[in-house]
């Protein structure tokens, strides 16, 4: 890769060939230097319960520069689920939760909807119910 970039910045590579790919690309478009998950559950007769949560570090978007080259950056992102279920008895359970607890969107980024897709998620909070039994 040195050999490449000094052959280009000497001018002995022809004007045509453009050399990019190399060097530190953590923290650029969806490399991600910081992520981090974590879950704690509950148990306790036939209640059961968790809490997860999920973060998503600080990136840079390198398709947006301002005129000085510096890369659009892209705010750091952590969303909170939880649940709560009843198990009846060895065939019924029921199971309500909530995911994105704290409703937090997607940050600002270039995508089709104003954020990069392919890195987050801009569902919002939602609710579910789960029913579940074994016939």
């Amino acid at each position: 890769a040195a050999a490449l970039q000094t052959a280009e910045n000497s001018g002995n590579l022809p004007s045509g060939i453009n050399i990019e790919g190399f060097g530190d690309l953590l923290q650029v478009d969806g490399n991600f230097d910081e992520k981090y998950s974590a879950k704690l559950y509950y148990h306790n007769g036939n209640w059961r319960a968790s809490l997860s949560a999920f973060t998503r570090g600080d990136i840079f978007d390198s398709a947006v520069t301002n005129s000085a080259g510096d890369m659009m950056p892209i705010a750091e992102m952590t969303t909170i689920n939880t649940t709560l279920s009843y198990k009846f008895n060895d065939n019924v359970r029921v199971k309500i939760g909530i995911n994105n607890i704290e409703d937090e969107r997607a940050p600002l980024g270039r995508g089709f909807f104003g954020y990069k897709g392919d890195t987050h998620s801009d569902l919002g909070r939602s609710y579910y119910t789960q029913i579940t039994a074994r016939f």
